[in-house]
């Protein structure tokens, strides 16, 4: 969260995240979509 503070703070508006790395099992890309969208998203505001 430190760093998005930063880049709002640098004037940032849009973030784009990219979870599905080459040759990640599906069942990790979709815990860690799903870990970002319940831990990171509502802290975004």
């Amino acid at each position: 969260m430190a760093k998005v503070k930063q880049l709002r703070e640098h004037g940032v508006q849009y973030l784009a995240c990219y979870f599905d790395f080459a040759g990640m099992e599906r069942m990790k890309v979709l815990k860690a979509t799903e870990l970002f969208s319940k831990e990171v998203v509502p802290r975004l505001g």
